[in-house]
């Protein structure tokens, strides 16, 4: 653990690595935003879904590195589709955190410094991140020098072609016969 303007620097990890109660950086996509008052199930327009906070307010952000635990606090289909169900991970923010979040929008990507994944109640998993120093840092997905970027990128590709049914190719003979019926 080094420090680096006041605040102390955890090591790189893949939330699927991350130990309880253990802080770490990551590297994220922000799936969706949302008040901590507001209630998951309530009907709300299909993610990704970004609702505006007060700067005095506490809210959760959900967040993704695109991969897999077992342990986490489950998201509401409202927040994330089924395809994502062990991926999103809810953190609560407090303090200067909540304001920094008011920049963010649905598919921003994210180094978050200090993050700490810590049991919500039972044995399932949320993260947690306050205080008055900078720990939210947008990252600009075209840039090439981000390592973790760029795995983030391809675990996220690697995902939504595994979920996607692939297109049938469809012959020049179903184009004529298609053509002749019309």
């Amino acid at each position: 653990m080094k420090t680096s303007g006041g605040v102390h620097e955890f090591p790189h990890q893949l939330i699927e690595e991350a130990q309880e109660n253990c802080h770490f950086t990551c590297t994220v996509e922000v799936h969706s935003r949302l008040p901590i008052s507001h209630n998951p199930h309530s009907p709300i327009p299909p993610y990704p879904q970004i609702v505006h906070i007060s700067a005095k307010e506490t809210c959760n952000i959900y967040i993704t590195d695109y991969t897999a635990r077992t342990d986490l606090v489950p998201v509401a289909a409202t927040i994330a589709p089924d395809a994502l169900a062990g991926r999103v991970v809810r953190v609560a923010l407090s303090d200067a955190q909540t304001e920094a979040a008011q920049a963010l929008d649905a598919g921003d990507f994210l180094t978050v410094r200090n993050l700490r994944l810590r049991t919500a109640g039972g044995t399932l998993l949320s993260g947690r991140l306050g205080g008055d120093q900078r720990l939210l840092a947008k990252l600009n997905p075209k840039a090439s020098g981000n390592a973790e970027l760029r795995a983030l990128l391809r675990r996220k590709e690697d995902l939504e072609s595994a979920h996607c049914e692939p297109k049938q190719k469809k012959s020049k003979a179903d184009r004529i016969a298609r053509r002749a019926a019309a």
